[in-house]
């Protein structure tokens, strides 16, 4: 999987996200390959990057509760697993 992971990557143009809270566009979910949380952010909801077949990469800010981590790590596994 994760060679797969890699080659997409390396075919596909790389779609930099700065995340700052509610909805992602879902036009965009299915480009984006990293999101960064912006420092304000400190709950994500469910089904933020839910789509996202393309998003290998998370970068989280120290705000976020424990709980957001969980659900980010959760949307990035199923991003990943997600068949359309």
């Amino acid at each position: 999987m994760g060679d797969q992971l890699g080659q997409l990557a390396a075919c596909e143009p790389e779609v930099v996200f700065l995340y700052e809270g509610g909805e992602v566009a879902e036009e965009l979910r299915s480009k984006l390959t990293h999101v960064r949380v912006g420092p304000q952010v400190i709950e994500i909801p469910n089904w933020t990057f839910h789509g996202c077949k393309k998003l290998v990469e998370v970068e989280l800010n120290e705000g976020l509760t424990r709980g957001c981590w969980l659900l980010v790590k959760t949307h990035l596994h199923a991003a990943r697993h997600y068949e359309a």
